[in-house]
């Protein structure tokens, strides 16, 4: 049984900055969200370009990422005056691309490489860890071999002495696959000493450690201590409900995830992963996990998990849509919403309609919504919908922004 691969999907299931269930790539392992625009500060003195230093992120914070927005963002980066956010930004989009509605950014190894780099120069403690990654785990397509440069940068973090600093090396580390038995030992002697994010790493090191195992006896031991530690990460989220622990949290139902669709390839436990994956899925849902909710509403619509369900898959599907109109979560299950309405009778609809907020209470939306720019959508295409509708709207107010 295959996970969520079906031509349906589109775009709605693999962001590469995302936690994706398809093998071990960068994202997997450390990649952490784009910086928040509303934490830039002030904006930085005129560039010599012409172009005002600031402005970007500042149009980041407004409006929706477009086409035009990313080339601005490009050329001030370019400048002089680019600041480490900014810098680390628009590395960020070239290392794995980014597709929206009203954007296109292709991956571009050497733009990656030249936006990190300047980030970490200027100070960017996030930078300089995925550039190590993207440098030391991939071959340079461009010929270009910049190992030396992120050792360096390894060095600089390995001197580190705080806690998170010792955290964020350990995981660097095993992304680049450098982990030594003294470190983890470290980690678990943090995560013993109630250090939550050390509870998460420990945990991710003993599943990593797994996939050389080949007794599923040894395998089924290691998770069991992995879910114990997995689970202190889980009781701190309950208890701060902040941003770190939230994205910490998601984390760890993402790895519990791939776990059970392992474990899903053999008979004796088929039944017990499938109904765990539907139900981390949607408290990942429920989270605002727009991912988990495009890969909750495919999954009930082809029934790949044990479970067949149209009216789960539709209320899923029109909450996605109204939570993310036009972005690529909307626009990969835009043939799901369709097999879910069209020709479908009215009376049936109405119906899926009404029980839809039953599947979806409680669930929250983060997504932003702004608006697009004025100027910046294409000719011929509709700016999506504004959020707040009704989530279980009718097919053609679901289509809005959807390029026909």
């Amino acid at each position: 049984m295959k996970m969520f691969n079906r031509n349906v999907l589109a775009l709605a299931v693999f962001s590469a900055i995302s936690f994706s269930l398809c093998g071990a790539g960068l994202a997997e392992e450390l990649v952490p969200a784009s910086p928040r625009a509303e934490n830039s500060g002030t904006a930085a003195p005129e560039a010599s370009s012409g172009i005002k230093s600031g402005a970007c992120l500042e149009n980041l914070k407004k409006y929706r990422l477009s086409n035009s927005i990313a080339e601005e963002c490009v050329a001030e980066a370019e400048g002089p005056d680019a600041s480490p956010e900014l810098l680390y930004t628009v590395g960020l989009w070239f290392v794995s691309g980014e597709h929206d509605l009203f954007v296109s950014i292709k991956p571009d190894e050497r733009k990656a490489r030249h936006f990190l780099y300047n980030a970490a120069k200027k100070g960017s403690i996030d930078a300089r860890q995925t550039y190590v990654v993207t440098q030391m785990n991939h071959p340079a397509n461009d010929g270009v071999d910049n190992k030396g440069v992120a050792l360096n940068f390894l060095k600089e973090m390995e001197a580190d002495k705080t806690d998170d600093g010792f955290l964020r090396f350990v995981t660097t580390l095993k992304a680049v696959h450098r982990l030594k038995k003294e470190h983890a030992e470290k980690v678990k002697a943090m995560a013993d000493a109630d250090n939550y994010k050390a509870a998460f790493i420990y945990a991710d090191i003993l599943q990593a450690s797994t996939l050389s195992m080949k007794n599923q006896a040894d395998i089924n031991k290691a998770m069991k201590e992995a879910e114990f530690y997995y689970n202190r990460v889980l009781m701190h989220y309950r208890d701060q409900k902040d941003d770190e622990s939230r994205s910490l949290a998601a984390r760890v139902y993402w790895n519990l995830i791939k776990y059970y669709v392992r474990l899903s390839a053999i008979e004796q436990y088929r039944d017990q992963s499938q109904k765990a994956v539907l139900s981390y899925l949607e408290i990942l849902a429920k989270m605002g996990d727009l991912m988990a909710a495009s890969n909750l509403a495919v999954s009930y619509h082809l029934g790949d998990w044990g479970r067949q369900d149209d009216d789960a898959s539709y209320a899923w599907t029109s909450w996605v849509r109204n939570c993310a109109p036009g972005s690529m979560y909307s626009q990969g299950l835009k043939r799901v919403n369709k097999e879910l309405t069209l020709k479908v009778p009215v009376e049936e609809l109405d119906r899926r309609r009404e029980k839809a907020p039953e599947f979806t209470a409680g669930a929250v939306c983060l997504e932003k919504n702004l608006p697009v720019r004025p100027g910046d959508a294409p000719e011929g295409l509709t700016v999506p919908a504004a959020e707040n509708e009704d989530p279980a709207g009718d097919a053609a107010s679901q289509d809005a922004g959807e390029p026909k």
